[in-house]
């Protein structure tokens, strides 16, 4: 997944964005396109608040496995 400066068009890939966390024009590293329908509800709903982070951020950074996650 690519992410794009809030100030700028230049894409980097994951691992660039969470290493860096500002984007050098000093914006901040957005997903430059969003996942759609790829969480519901029911995948959430009796998970705690770290489950359900994990879930969220395996999503944003396919990099890391939602069990890598857990883990963390």
């Amino acid at each position: 997944m690519n992410y794009t400066s809030t100030r700028g068009t230049v894409a980097v890939n994951e691992t660039y964005a969470l290493l860096h966390g500002l984007a050098e024009d000093g914006g901040l590293y957005v997903p430059s396109l969003f996942p759609t329908n790829c969480l519901t509800y029911n995948d959430v709903k009796d998970k705690n608040y770290q489950e359900v982070a994990a879930i969220v951020l395996s999503k944003l950074f396919p990099c890391f496995s939602e069990a890598h996650l857990n883990e963390m």
